[in-house]
């Protein structure tokens, strides 16, 4: 996600920069996520739909944490602000992906009860890892939306201007 956002910011980062800010961050992110995934499990057991709201408010947690150095109360009240307006999209890009997920998994672990010889550790890591990747879809999806939110107004949009100069009158004599 950092690299992500230096990225769009037209800053060169390199693996060192971004793993570095994720080891500064990890704690501070699992505390979020530990107290935001709780209060959700509260509201999938109230009645599944308060839950599913609460998953689709704390969507944009992630970012408030490591991008905007926000903590647990702040994160969760900045992600629900950041999601009004986009909670359908965001609802509807997490059932499509998911839907899909399930799919492409469904077919690439189909082979493992055909072929018993596949049934190894190796093919089943290969698999997993290959599901990992397709997993990361998601997230740069979901940064997008945070992207869409906070659009930061230090990149100049370029503007519309005339592709032809027009001199200016000439100074009178």
């Amino acid at each position: 996600m950092y690299a992500i956002y230096e990225i769009k910011m037209g800053r060169r980062v390199t693996y060192t920069d971004a793993i570095s800010v994720g080891f500064k961050k990890w704690f501070f992110l699992f505390a979020a996520r530990f107290v935001a995934g709780f209060l959700i499990l509260l509201g999938l057991v109230a009645l599944i739909i308060p839950g599913i709201i609460l998953a689709i408010r704390y969507s944009l947690l992630d970012e408030a944490v490591v991008l905007e150095d926000k903590g647990g109360r702040d994160s969760r009240s900045r992600s629900t602000t950041l999601t009004v307006g986009k909670r359908r999209e965001i609802f509807n890009a997490f059932g499509l992906f998911f839907i899909s997920y399930a799919i492409f998994g469904a077919i690439i672990y189909l082979p493992l009860s055909f072929f018993e010889s596949l049934d190894i550790m190796l093919v089943g890591v290969v698999l997993d890892c290959v599901m990992d990747i397709f997993f990361t879809v998601i997230e740069i999806v979901i940064f997008l939306y945070y992207w869409e939110a906070v659009r930061p107004t230090t990149i100049a949009e370029p503007a519309n201007e005339p592709d032809v100069l027009i001199p200016a009158a000439d100074p009178p004599h």
